[in-house]
């Protein structure tokens, strides 16, 4: 009988790399946990940077929304007066002359209802002579035309409703834009 002969070391411990491949092998490893390494912490400061970044935008983009609401209240304290002094002389300019085109034209619309609607009107002593060259000039001939307040405000009184004409409350209705538009910019 053949007997196979064994050979003892191939059972025995693995053999030991050298200790220059052992020692190549840490300095790889070293230098891949190195990078790693230096990786994540230029990351991080990159990220610190960023964020100081950002924050410095931030806080610019705040500083130019309070300076430009600061200017938009000046610009707008500004310009208030000038627009109170434009509705004042538009008031005192056009009054009479806006007034009577309105009044006109609702005289105008009175004489084309069919059947003729029952109304009259009422205004202050000083504007009855107006009130019936407005008339006239619709083609209105007769005008029932009775007292009303000294307040400067003209109405034409209808049997389901009236119309208002008055130069005061307009401008007092500007006045009052002008006046919430300043509170909304304080």
């Amino acid at each position: 009988m053949n007997q196979a002969v064994f050979r003892l070391e191939s059972f025995s411990a693995a053999a030991l790399p050298s200790p220059d491949l052992l020692q190549q092998e840490m300095q790889d490893q070293a230098y891949h946990r190195g990078l790693a390494d230096g990786q994540e912490m230029g990351f991080s400061a990159e990220l610190r940077s960023l964020s100081g970044a950002i924050g410095s935008l931030q806080a610019s983009l705040s500083a130019l929304d309070a300076i430009r609401a600061e200017t938009t209240r000046q610009a707008m304290s500004d310009v208030m007066p000038i627009l109170s002094e434009i509705v004042s002389s538009l008031a005192g300019a056009n009054a009479t002359s806006g007034l009577e085109a309105a009044l006109i034209q609702e005289f105008q619309r009175l004489a084309t209802e069919i059947p003729p609607l029952r109304w009259h009107a009422t205004c202050p002593a000083n504007a009855e002579a107006m009130l019936r060259r407005c008339a006239q000039s619709a083609g209105i001939e007769e005008i029932d035309i009775r007292p009303g307040p000294d307040d400067g405000e003209i109405s034409i009184v209808l049997d389901d409703g009236r119309s208002a004409f008055s130069n005061e409350r307009v401008v007092r209705r500007f006045r009052d834009l002008i006046s919430e538009l300043q509170e909304s910019f304080r």
